[in-house]
């Protein structure tokens, strides 16, 4: 189990709305999903809160873009035609308080399998809380090491993978964010469930009806991976993993042994995971 007395001091004071977004993009339901991508992608974000009378009922995330451009519900339309309403999942928002401990937060996080909570105050929108805000908390935290937060590797991308493989690795396997690793055996990058839909949204609204269904095969990692790769070394403190994910919106960073070969990675959901844990264990500390 974890132990960090920075991390667990700033689980028993920090609150929601200390580290809520004030600012983050929404859409009515009835906007095209067009509208919610350039929403996306004027913030750097990876969903829009969702609207019906002002009110939030839903998100729209990348992994929904994934999960259902470029199938055959989906293919013989554009996204300026599709709508947001379309792609919600039938699933009920999850929400916290201002009041909210960030250890409270972290476990609705993990118990529902969700990366984002609105924050609500009287029944008003009034922020945001994402893994990324919780992955800020580590900013300064130097007692923990990258080695202790770091998860196996799901998977290992090559230049030749397609990347509609990907899409089914993070289906199967609800890993996220993968190395990527060129001709000569040396990781060159990473390729995540943001680039991969990105890829889908532009050729899904680029690409003629016609060439879709065999084109959406001939998209590569090598076409859309990041470079270079966000690495740290075993032996790195969590406030330069946190560094990396918060700066450069990662969604992790990939571990390197005394050795410089891959050693595991450090997420969003590792992290998010190490705050609920120390939040757990704070709480059985608490009851004895």
């Amino acid at each position: 189990m974890l132990r960090s007395k920075k991390l667990l001091e700033k689980l028993k004071t920090v609150k929601a709305s200390e580290i809520a977004l004030r600012e983050f993009p929404t859409v009515d339901k009835d906007d095209s999903v067009l509208e919610a991508i350039r929403l996306m992608e004027r913030f750097r974000f990876d969903r829009v809160i969702v609207l019906e009378n002002g009110k939030p009922i839903g998100l729209l995330t990348k992994k929904d873009l994934l999960d259902k451009l470029l199938v055959e519900k989906t293919r013989l339309s554009t996204v300026a035609r599709l709508h947001v309403s379309s792609f919600l999942r039938k699933s009920s928002l999850v929400f916290a308080h201002p009041g909210e401990s960030v250890g409270a937060i972290a476990r609705k996080m993990v118990a529902n399998d969700i990366s984002s909570l609105p924050v609500l105050e009287k029944g008003e929108l009034v922020g945001l809380v994402t893994k990324y805000e919780i992955a800020s908390l580590y900013l300064d935290v130097d007692d923990i090491k990258a080695k202790q937060l770091s998860s196996p590797i799901a998977y290992i991308a090559r230049f030749g993978d397609r990347i509609v493989h990907l899409r089914e690795i993070i289906r199967e396997k609800k890993a996220f964010f993968f190395p990527v690793i060129g001709l000569e055996g040396k990781l060159v990058g990473v390729v995540g469930i943001d680039e991969i839909a990105n890829a889908f949204v532009s050729f899904h609204e680029y690409v003629p009806e016609r060439l879709r269904k065999v084109g959406k095969y001939q998209l590569f990692v090598e076409d859309v991976l990041r470079r270079p790769p966000p690495v740290v070394r075993e032996n790195d403190p969590a406030s330069a993993v946190a560094r990396i994910i918060v700066e450069e919106r990662f969604r992790g960073v990939i571990v390197l042994g005394d050795d410089e070969q891959l050693s595991g990675a450090v997420t969003i959901d590792d992290l998010t995971e190490a705050v609920f844990q120390t939040h757990s264990l704070n709480l059985e500390g608490n009851a004895n």
